[in-house]
């Protein structure tokens, strides 16, 4: 074979990997889970941790949904850090407007952790009184039904139930590219290898039985690895329960967002993949839209029929466009299926989205540091790894 047969060759081989991992990816991520069997706990049985910091994740339409969760019989417990803290403000406003009382403040910083996230709620997890305890992130606007439904996939075998919170609403550009790369990627990403038995964290809500907390050890197992939800989701796994990703996609409006900020959290979390799960830098560019359509244009003359000069702008016109209609056919369909967000200014940001997925592997290699609310949490993960393994030694 000559060099050229064999370039072709490998091309060819990328396309049909990179577009049939991508359509697989979509269809298994439409299958959904059988319904529980029974009828779901009541609202009463849960314990709602929300962390705050900062007025944002104080939001109106967040402590409204919270207060909703209340009155249906939930225990809410709202965990900040300081009392100067403009979320104590905001959610003591917003609150005492809907209810008349005071909200269920929990301030205070706990230091058993290198995760400020996880010093933060550790206090409500201690807090917590109900079997089920939910750890949200802000601006997730659950409902009383979607969070029984969760709570009715955990049992004996099943410690850790996730729920995505996907965002909608995208009301400029940059919003609308955030949305391409958390619904149509991330959520497609972890909904798929749910169904194919594989497990990946996604954060947004944490859902577990107060059985499985204390056998995971509590509090502390939120920090065995770099991510607390991936510390929770390999704790469980090692424990010797199942973990799962409910089917409910609760309301989380982001209508407008800042170009840095999102460059900012994709190569943060590249960074995270590279600690917890390397390969999965290297496959992510390499199985992207925007290098399997190179593949395309370097295969297609050579495998089309020669109907058409495949050379030519009107055949490289062609290709281009037939790649992109997969691609963005398939996501469109997931979307629907989900009822994701969706707008026909997701057409470019899917485009920009594959493309930039090299430029954010190669800038989340450039560097090793990751910081979260000027907290250096590499720093921190590895000095508590290192004091494991002397503790480890000694013990020896």
């Amino acid at each position: 074979m000559t060099a050229t047969g064999l370039s072709v060759t490998i091309a060819a081989i990328l396309w049909c990997v990179a577009t049939g991992w991508h359509v697989v990816t979509h269809v298994l991520a439409l299958v959904r889970h059988r319904k529980p069997a029974g009828e779901p706990p009541p609202a009463s049985a849960f314990t709602v941790v929300a962390p705050m910091v900062g007025d944002g994740d104080a939001s109106p339409a967040y402590v409204a949904a919270l207060v909703d969760l209340a009155k249906a019989g939930a225990e809410v417990l709202i965990c900040v850090e300081e009392y100067d803290d403009p979320a104590a403000e905001r959610v003591t406003l917003h609150w005492t407007y809907l209810t008349g009382e005071l909200p269920p403040l929990l301030i205070g910083r706990a230091t058993i952790s290198f995760n400020p996230k996880v010093n933060n709620i550790a206090k409500g997890l201690e807090t917590a009184s109900r079997s089920l305890i939910v750890v949200m992130d802000s601006g997730s606007l659950l409902r009383v039904d979607e969070l029984r439904a969760m709570g009715a996939m955990i049992n004996e075998r099943t410690g850790l139930v996730q729920g995505l919170k996907p965002p909608r609403g995208a009301r400029n550009w940059a919003a609308e590219a955030e949305c391409t790369m958390l619904n149509g990627y991330s959520a497609r990403m972890i909904f798929a290898l749910d169904k194919i038995g594989f497990q990946a964290a996604c954060g947004g809500i944490l859902l577990f039985s107060r059985a499985a907390f204390e056998k995971i050890g509590g509090v502390e197992a939120f920090s065995i690895e770099i991510a607390e939800d991936q510390s929770l989701l390999a704790a469980m796994r090692d424990a010797g329960l199942r973990t799962t990703v409910a089917d409910i996609v609760p309301a989380f409006p982001r209508p407008y967002r800042r170009w840095s900020d999102i460059w900012g959290r994709q190569v943060r979390w590249a960074r995270l993949r590279w600690l917890m799960a390397p390969v999965t830098v290297f496959l992510e560019p390499l199985l992207s839209g925007a290098v399997s359509m190179v593949a395309a244009l370097m295969a297609g003359p050579a495998l089309l029929p020669a109907w058409l000069d495949w050379t030519s702008a009107a055949g490289i016109a062609l290709i281009v466009v037939a790649h992109w209609a997969i691609w963005i056919g398939f996501e469109m369909l997931f979307l629907k299926g989900r009822g994701l967000h969706w707008s026909w200014r997701q057409i470019p940001c899917i485009v920009l989205r594959e493309t930039l997925m090299l430029p954010i592997a190669i800038h989340a290699l450039s560097g090793r540091d990751i910081k979260w609310r000027d907290v250096d949490v590499v720093g921190g993960w590895r000095e508590q790894r290192a004091r494991a393994a002397s503790r480890g030694g000694a013990a020896a």
